[in-house]
C-alpha cells in the first residue's frame, strides 16, 4: 500500500480514534496479545472474544471472559485465575503482586459497597 502524500497525514483504521498510550495503559492487540511492555506493577485485563467453539462448562458460549495479570517485574507475571504462576516468585516479585491485590481489593470492596446500597 502507497503512503498517504502530505507530511502531517495519518491514516488509521475506519472508527478508530488516534491517542497517544497514557500512563498505566498498556497496547494489545485484537486478540489480546500485548503490543507494548508494561511497567512492574501494572494490572493487564485481557477480554477474550467471543468465538465458535469457546464453550464454558455449562456448554455455553463464554460472553468476553476475562483474564486478569500482575506484572511482577522480570518478564514475569501472576494469574489471578492460576495461582501456580506465584510458586518461582522472589519476594521482591510476591510483595509487588501483594500490594497491587490490596490494592485491587479495596477497590472492589468499595464499589460492591456502593452496589449494595
Amino acid at each position: 500500500t502507497p503512503a498517504p502524500k502530505g507530511g502531517d497525514i495519518v491514516s488509521h483504521a475506519p472508527g478508530t480514534s488516534l491517542r497517544t498510550v497514557r500512563r498505566g495503559e498498556a497496547i494489545f492487540s485484537a486478540n489480546g496479545s500485548p503490543v507494548d511492555k508494561t511497567e512492574e506493577g501494572d494490572l493487564v485485563a485481557t477480554v477474550c472474544k467471543k468465538q465458535k467453539g469457546n464453550l464454558g462448562g455449562d456448554g455455553k458460549f463464554n460472553n468476553g471472559a476475562a483474564v486478569f495479570d500482575i506484572n511482577v517485574g522480570d518478564g514475569r507475571y501472576v494469574n489471578l485465575s492460576n495461582p501456580g504462576t506465584i510458586q518461582h516468585l522472589d519476594q521482591d516479585m510476591k510483595t509487588t503482586a501483594m500490594s497491587q491485590l490490596k490494592i485491587l481489593q479495596d477497590q472492589m470492596a468499595g464499589l460492591m459497597a456502593q452496589l449494595g446500597d
